[in-house]
């Protein structure tokens, strides 16, 4: 499998992976205002949320050109699923306090980051340049219906099956991100 295909078949275990993430990141932060009834705390766990990505991300640019992409890719889906994980584990255990979700959403932005940056500068070494435009109109179409479902899907799922199930649900979504990241065979030059 290689170009388009290969992009669409990435592009697809990323956008369910991507979904999860996002149904936890929202879910969290409405969780800790719930249970905390702080303002500050949703606050800080926002801010935790998306600062280290930011501050972060033109390091992790240059970072991710110098490494095999598909490590990278596969690193950082791992490390994200085995924060959730991580953190899936002090919640049942009623372990689980301010503090481990600021730090758990602090990793989880910075290993976000690396997945958008090393994705997103893997789509010209997948796609040939003919199908650059087409790719690039999937890859932002998926990023904003991740932006606008995972919130609204988060509320309701909050309501409904809770925060233990939503972190369920994630780190599934997490096997289709790695699943297809492992089984795809990712150039290492640009597609022709």
């Amino acid at each position: 499998m290689s170009g388009l295909k290969l992009f669409y078949f990435i592009l697809f275990g990323q956008s369910i992976s991507l979904l999860g993430s996002s149904l936890t990141g929202f879910a969290l932060g409405v969780w800790v205002y719930q249970t905390s009834e702080s303002v500050m705390e949703f606050t800080l766990i926002l801010v935790a949320s998306t600062l280290p990505g930011i501050v972060l991300g033109p390091f992790i640019g240059s970072w991710v050109d110098r490494l095999n992409r598909k490590s990278l890719l596969v690193g950082a889906q791992a490390g994200s699923a085995l924060i959730i994980m991580g953190l899936a584990f002090l919640y049942y255990y009623d372990l689980l306090r301010f503090w481990h979700i600021a730090v758990i959403v602090s990793l989880g932005s910075v290993f976000a980051t690396m997945l958008q940056v090393g994705f997103t500068s893997t789509v010209t070494l997948m796609v040939p340049t003919e199908d650059l435009n087409k790719a690039n109109a999937a890859l932002g179409m998926v990023l904003g219906l991740v932006q606008l479902a995972g919130p609204f899907l988060a509320g309701k799922a909050l309501d409904t099956i809770g925060i233990s199930t939503i972190l369920l649900i994630d780190i599934v979504s997490f096997s289709f991100g790695l699943g297809t990241l492992l089984l795809a065979s990712l150039p290492s030059t640009p597609a022709k």
